[in-house]
């Protein structure tokens, strides 16, 4: 966030950068003639130095005749405004979704990173741990090595690389 400006909008007083973290506190499923319905709670707590802003999303995904429907809503709110705690859940909900299937983890990476660098990002992303044979074996096809070696104090030299833009391709 060091290279970025971050400047509030005509309507906003203040801007700033929070961490994110999000955790599932409750999960329900109920079956009954009318489908599967599933309510889940999650807790969205947002950081930045001494001040905290926290609330929880109830998201209810009903499925019925093979189609879902899900709604979001806010049930509990400390400090957010609207609903702005929606749009950050939906943003992180879709950002995890996209990570899964598209090159969106490469658009926070420098032009040349470690895999172990790379593995991080997806890391505080998916908010969950990754085998690092199972991490490096999945995104193969996306990176390209380099002839360029990063080398940190107390830690051995790392092969860097880039984002491969033809790894879709690479897919067929």
């Amino acid at each position: 966030s060091s290279n970025l400006v971050l400047q509030a909008g005509e309507d906003a007083a203040d801007a700033k950068w929070f961490a994110v973290n999000d955790r599932l506190l409750e999960e329900k499923k109920t079956t009954g003639e009318s489908g599967l319905r599933i309510e889940r709670l999650v807790e969205i707590t947002l950081k930045n130095g001494s001040e905290d802003l926290q609330y929880t999303v109830k998201i209810t995904t009903e499925v019925k005749d093979r189609t879902a429907k899900v709604s979001r809503k806010i049930v509990s709110n400390s400090g957010m405004a609207f609903d702005h705690g929606l749009i950050i859940y939906y943003g992180l909900e879709r950002l995890r979704n996209k990570i899964e299937y598209t090159d969106i983890a490469f658009n926070l990476m420098p032009e040349l990173f470690s895999l172990t660098e790379l593995q991080q990002v997806y890391e505080v992303i998916l908010n969950q741990e990754l085998l690092k044979a199972n991490f490096r074996r999945k995104i193969a096809h996306m990176v390209v090595e380099t002839d360029h070696i990063k080398r940190d104090a107390g830690h051995r030299p790392s092969q860097l690389f880039r984002f491969n833009p033809l790894w879709e391709k690479d897919n067929f």
